[in-house]
């Protein structure tokens, strides 16, 4: 410590020295989170002085900037490549919903609660992120790299540490998988899930040394920078939330180190971050000025340090545009088949790649629910070209039960249970089962698998029960209950990962249990055979008040009524599309158009297959559509057009105030849609709160066409 104080004083003083005596500069970044986003502007602040280490080393996320930096980014590209991660979806383990798998798309928003089953039974999680978006971000970032495994041999070397979890022994790493060991050394306890590496279980490196400032002495720098985003222990009335309880159990071991290591360091850069924790990222670039801030107190020290010093040019490894791929190997499926992954990726040997449409790809992998984490590595052949390795590891709970809550003023409360089972009896296969408690029960078996664009094969099973009424002049004049019972087998198949499409079979029984008021019909039980063809589209960014992408949905159907068990009456077909765009027009401004076609060709339908209109909900059963300033089933006919428009305004997070109008016809011919003066409307405002149990929403409606005015209430997501 003498030795060192005495060089420093020697910069200060500003004696002469050529450039093989100069001193050697380490520098070291602490972990922290959010907050080390502090050591951008401390190295920014430093390069203005001249001043690049000799020697890199960092715990946690500090490891990530100080390994950034190392292998040539500068700080304006690390601040850029950091700011543009989606941090609340790394945090959040989410994937977009169109990188979802068709089914999942479907149902991931209707669930509440997800419990993981295996042979012991429920089986909690070993912490609420398994760090997939981690390790693909890491991937990305240093894909250049895959390759180039000794740390020290990099335009700066670089260290860094991992906490062994068996053990609790603090590991050093010099040398390895640069993104997997940059994993293992950011797996914050309960946060992020341990990353196994090289046969031993890691957890974030901060756990034993949050700021490696040792290592920089047996390296034998001779002037030692510490960036320190650590944050004191918290006092008793500052331990209010989960973040900063976790903060704090992670602390402890790290900071009697902490003590001990400081004596190292020859400058101690520690701005006030105090009112920020390891998730504001939101304050990233005020966290940023404040390093460099802090850093300027130093000024007269780093402009000795730095006299004579020449930063030279860097090579920044960015990641290439495209590689040419003329190999390719998975590692990792069991449970899962080889052709099934290339097929999702949509890679094959031979092809240029881009490298968006890879990382699309391992996300749509991974959206797929088969894997705990995807990953890949780009291994550069001899000739020019890359040997593309994706690596895979499959979900061990192939078994997960759902729960899940819905009210609406249709269909009133209902409890969910749903039971999915993957990879049930056959590789990329999904079974699934709900179940609706309710007054108005509905259920649905289907067991699907999943090939992308090659056609494959699908079971499924419905059955629904619900009350309703029959309307004349807007005045109810029959109650029935309707249950129908069907069961259909299909082909599917998915085109680009984007468009569903497909057809089948399906036996459908429908019973009426109270008269109909109808003279064409004369049972309230019958059997159905149809036939049917579908198209699928959903690229919404979110469920509720989506304001990007668009869907496209439509059947073709072929209702063949069976008398008996030999017997069919004359064939009806149906035919209904239903489109929807979602706007944005700023951050809190948007909405979404909706545009529905629905025909009947050939004689009238069955009552159960008439073309229904009214009321807010979604999701309903056969050719039942939603339509604003009427009852639910209140409007029914042969053919139906109707144009749709909602506006919304987020006026603070998670709480909306929208308003709503439609216009439709309803008519006995497709000729009288165009020619026919009788427009029906609806119009309404509503307010919604976006709940941790799915959006709650009341809504007020009416309509030019009569002078009631409706209520509508809602609670959940849709199933």
């Amino acid at each position: 410590m003498i030795n060192r104080l005495i060089v420093v004083l020697f910069i200060i003083l500003g004696l002469s020295a050529s450039a093989q005596e100069r001193p050697t500069i380490g520098l070291a970044l602490s972990g922290g989170g959010a907050k080390s986003m502090t050591h951008i502007g401390v190295l920014r602040e430093l390069e203005r002085h001249n001043i690049r280490p000799d020697y890199i080393t960092g715990s946690s996320m500090g490891a990530i900037i100080a390994a950034m930096y190392s292998v040539g980014y500068s700080p304006d590209q690390i601040e850029e490549l950091l700011l543009s991660v989606n941090w609340d979806a790394l945090l959040n383990n989410s994937l977009p919903r169109y990188q979802l798998s068709y089914l999942d798309r479907k149902s991931s928003d209707r669930y509440t609660l997800t419990l993981a089953l295996d042979s012991s039974g429920v089986r909690l999680p070993d912490a609420l992120n398994s760090g997939q978006f981690v390790i693909s971000t890491l991937t990305y970032l240093f894909q250049e790299l895959h390759a180039d495994t000794n740390f020290l041999e990099y335009d700066i070397p670089f260290a860094c540490i991992g906490t062994d979890l068996v053990t609790g022994e603090m590991v050093v790493f010099r040398d390895g998988d640069l993104a997997e060991v940059l994993r293992a050394s950011s797996a914050f306890p309960s946060i992020f899930s341990p990353y196994e590496y090289d046969g031993r279980l890691y957890v974030d490196g901060g756990v034993r040394n949050n700021i490696p400032i040792e290592l920089l002495e047996e390296a034998g720098m001779d002037f030692i920078i510490a960036s320190d985003a650590q944050a004191a222990l918290h006092k008793k009335e500052e331990l209010t939330d989960v973040i900063s309880i976790l903060e704090q159990v992670g602390s402890f071991p790290n900071m009697t180190y902490y003590e001990e290591q400081k004596q190292y360091a020859d400058v101690l850069i520690h701005p006030p971050l105090e009112q920020y924790n390891i998730v504001s990222y939101d304050f990233s670039d005020t966290i940023i000025a404040l390093g460099e801030i802090e850093t300027k107190k130093y000024s007269s020290i780093f402009d000795s340090v730095g006299e004579g010093r020449v930063l030279r040019p860097r090579h920044v490894p960015f990641p290439k545009s495209e590689y040419l791929i003329q190999s390719i190997r998975v590692r990792g499926t069991n449970l899962t088949s080889d052709r099934f992954v290339l097929a999702t990726i949509d890679v094959e040997v031979g092809q240029s790649l881009e490298s968006e449409q890879l990382r699309s790809g391992i996300e749509k992998l991974y959206g797929s629910q088969f894997y705990r984490l995807v990953d890949y590595r780009l291994w550069p052949t001899d000739s020019g070209g890359y040997e593309l390795e994706i690596r895979v590891d499959e979900n061990p709970n192939t078994q997960e039960l759902h729960l899940g809550v819905h009210y609406d003023d249709d269909f009133n409360i209902g409890v969910l249970v749903n039971l999915t089972v993957r990879n049930a009896l056959i590789k990329n296969s999904k079974f699934s089962f709900d179940a609706v408690i309710s007054e108005n029960p509905r259920g649905e078996l289907s067991y699907i698998f999943e090939r992308g664009f090659i056609p494959a094969l699908g079971f499924k099973i419905d059955f629904h029960q619900f009350d309703s009424r029959l309307y004349q002049d807007r005045r109810p004049i029959s109650e029935y209950t309707y249950t129908d019972f069907s069961s259909e087998v299909f082909l599917h198949s998915t085109l680009w990962d984007l468009y569903t499409v497909g057809g089948g079979v399906r036996l459908e029984n429908i019973d009426l249990s109270e008269p109909i008021l109808r003279a064409e019909i004369e049972e309230s039980n019958r059997t159905y055979l149809n036939y049917f063809g579908f198209i699928d589209f959903d690229s919404f960014n979110r469920t509720y008040k989506p304001n990007s992408g668009f869907s496209l949905t439509g059947e073709f159907k072929i209702i063949s009524e069976q008398e008996d068990l030999t017997t069919y009456l004359e064939p009806i077909s149906i035919v209904h599309l239903n489109y929807a765009q979602a706007y944005k027009f700023g951050d809190r401004w948007g909405a979404r158009t909706n545009l529905m076609a629905a025909a009947t060709i050939g004689p009238d339908a069955p009552f159960p297959y008439s073309i229904f209109l009214g009321s807010l909900g979604e999701n309903y059963t056969q050719h039942i559509f939603p339509f604003i300033g009427y009852r639910y089933m209140e409007l029914l006919g042969r053919n139906a057009m109707t144009a749709r428009v909602d506006v919304w305004y987020e006026a603070f997070d998670n709480h909306f105030f929208s308003a709503h109008a439609n216009v439709g016809k309803l008519e006995e011919s497709v000729a009288d849609l165009y020619n026919s003066d009788v427009l029906l409307d609806g119009y309404g405002v509503s307010y919604g709160y976006n709940s941790p149990i799915g959006p709650l929403e009341l809504f007020v409606t009416k309509s030019t066409n009569h002078s009631e005015m409706l209520t509508y209430v809602r609670l959940g997501f849709w199933f």
